[in-house]
């Protein structure tokens, strides 16, 4: 394994198939207006075998990428949200603090793309992306992460997903579909957004995490509360 320690890397970029990283592992580098970039589930490069270790970034993003045995422990953002679009995961952890960060499985569509053409794209990463998970025992572990703000985990199938029941549960859209949930008296506003999200973007679920770092923990706690009184979260 490669390993570097208080390394800077600046404007490092992947396109297309073939391996971004292997066999490596960062201890306080900095990784700034780095990219991984992938137009099609064929193109999409692979990184096996990482961990970054209290490392941070600047301007850096994540398009259509393969994860496999990777570790990420203390990951600072600076505040800014870390998008990762098209990407699928096996046997990634997060651990410790961990900055702002959305995680899609779908690939990112610019919206100057006609309609039938951002619905292909979905389309194909939706397919790839459930064809993959098929062979995956667990894809993604978040149970000894310390998020600064409420995470976006969409498109990974909830049974891959190692969370802590307590502050991550697990909400199905077939129970939203049954249960009238409108009338809920969330103390956190997103809680609602993301139920509709679930619903509006046909997933079959999504984790939700209360932040451990975050300034709405404890109101994201008592939302947890009412979704589990309701029939809303899934048996942990």
């Amino acid at each position: 394994m490669r390993r570097f320690a208080d390394c800077a890397f600046e404007g490092r970029r992947f396109d297309g198939a073939g391996v971004a990283a292997c066999d490596v592992e960062c201890r306080g580098c900095t990784f700034q207006g780095c990219s991984i970039l992938a137009e099609s589930p064929e193109s999409r490069s692979v990184c096996r075998n990482v961990r970054l270790i209290g490392c941070d970034q600047r301007g850096c993003g994540i398009h259509g990428t393969v994860f496999e045995d990777v570790l990420v422990e203390d990951f600072n953002t600076h505040g800014q949200l870390v998008l990762v679009f098209g990407a699928v995961f096996n046997r990634v952890t997060l651990r410790g603090r961990i900055g702002r960060l959305k995680i899609d499985t779908d690939c990112f569509v610019s919206s100057m793309l006609s309609a039938r053409e951002r619905h292909r794209r979905t389309s194909e990463f939706r397919s790839a992306n459930a064809a993959y998970y098929g062979g995956v025992e667990w894809a993604l572990d978040i149970r000894d992460t310390e998020f600064t703000s409420a995470p976006d985990i969409l498109g990974i199938p909830g049974r891959l997903i190692r969370r802590d029941p307590e502050t991550q549960v697990l909400v199905e859209r077939r129970r939203l579909e049954q249960v009238d949930w409108s009338a809920l008296d969330f103390e956190d506003a997103s809680t609602a957004y993301r139920l509709a999200q679930t619903i509006k973007d046909g997933r079959d679920d999504q984790v939700i995490v209360a932040p451990k770092r975050g300034g709405k923990f404890k109101q994201s706690l008592a939302d947890f509360r009412l979704l589990r009184a309701a029939g809303l979260v899934a048996p942990d």
